[in-house]
């Protein structure tokens, strides 16, 4: 007799999702607002520049209102929200880096600096925000203290300058502790989420995934393939009217991790109702399927149970069905079903392929 082994081995995350589409839906959603609010800025401001024939600031004006209208379009066709929050950034960046120099109009253009790490922090998160707001820290310091005047016309004391950087200095600390705490918010609150979510498409007894879990990750898969197992534990009443229901229990645990420790990742096992188990084998073949089926069975054989020094043996009757290109889901588990029970009447601790008669 075998000896459990614990395996910690994870299973079935290749069936969650890999990518959280509400939440890239909800912030391409935020940079489409982003890119249209920042236009409801930028136009206005380059008719008035252009009415007034500031050339100088309402071109690079009109060239931003350009970008981020390309911008609007390109997010909507691609849905690239990495591309495009690091593009409507860079624009942001190098349009506040101009009004900085140029002194705007009527030397306003340092007030809106200030918005660039809200901006900054909103599009990207905490640690790109960084990276942006540190690059234009360093052309901050370099258009105010360089020692070059092309076309400028504009002229910052020394106390305008240190006071423009000091506050953009606060404002980016008061921005990132607003980011921080709203991140963590988030990751507690997504936390909480998955672990609720877990525990609702998880067996209690087993951690193998229940029903709910079955409906989630394997009845919502549009089009499905590989092998069905069905296992049933042999003589399991016995166990519990011999050794009592705790003793099952412990049985049902021990079974399953047995279980978990055959499967591959990507594979899925379900605890589909009291001792019996339904596991899925994607993209496997019949052989190989009939491999694991039989390590599976083998390996429960084998193992040594002890329950409060009671020696418990279990085995496993198991059917196997094939979900392919004309035999759907539910056919192949009432054909996998079927073979376990085949199996059962041949003498249990069997593995049986279903063949259609």
């Amino acid at each position: 007799m075998r000896n459990h082994v614990l395996c910690n081995k994870p299973l079935l995350k290749t069936y969650k999702t890999q990518i959280d589409y509400p939440r890239l839906q909800n912030k391409i959603h935020l940079i489409q607002l982003f890119n249209l609010v920042a236009l409801l800025f930028l136009i206005p401001l380059s008719f008035k520049s252009y009415l007034l024939y500031d050339y100088r600031l309402s071109f690079p004006l009109f060239i931003a209102v350009f970008l981020t209208i390309a911008n609007y379009y390109f997010l909507k066709k691609t849905k690239n929200s990495y591309l495009a929050s690091h593009f409507l950034a860079s624009v942001f960046l190098v349009l506040m880096c101009y009004l900085l120099y140029t002194g705007g109009v009527n030397g306003t253009g340092p007030l809106w600096i200030f918005a660039l790490p809200l901006i900054f922090f909103f599009l990207l998160g905490l640690k790109q925000g960084f990276m942006y707001v540190f690059v234009f820290l360093i052309l901050i310091v370099t258009i105010l203290y360089a020692p070059f005047n092309l076309e400028r016309n504009i002229y910052y004391n020394t106390d305008f300058k240190l006071r423009i950087i000091f506050s953009y200095l606060l404002i980016t600390f008061l921005s990132a502790l607003y980011e921080y705490n709203n991140t963590n918010s988030f990751k507690i609150m997504q936390k909480m989420r998955d672990e609720l979510e877990d525990s609702s498409t998880k067996d209690y007894l087993t951690s193998l995934y229940n029903r709910r879990g079955f409906d989630k990750y394997i009845l919502n898969n549009t089009n499905p393939k590989g092998i069905i197992l069905m296992c049933d534990m042999d003589f399991f009443k016995q166990i519990n009217d011999t050794h009592g229901h705790n003793a099952g229990d412990f049985v049902l645990q021990e079974v399953a991790k047995e279980i978990k420790c055959i499967l591959r990742k990507e594979d899925m096992a379900v605890r589909w109702g009291g001792e019996e188990f339904f596991i899925f084998l994607p993209y496997t073949s019949i052989e190989d399927g009939a491999l694991i089926a039989e390590k599976i069975r083998m390996n429960i054989e084998t193992l040594s149970l002890n329950y409060h020094g009671q020696p418990i043996a279990t085995t496993l009757s198991i059917g196997i069905g094939e979900i392919s290109e004309t035999i759907g889901l539910a056919e192949a588990i009432s054909n996998a079903d079927n073979a376990m029970y085949q199996a059962k009447r041949a003498g249990r601790n069997s593995t049986v392929i279903f063949t259609a008669i």
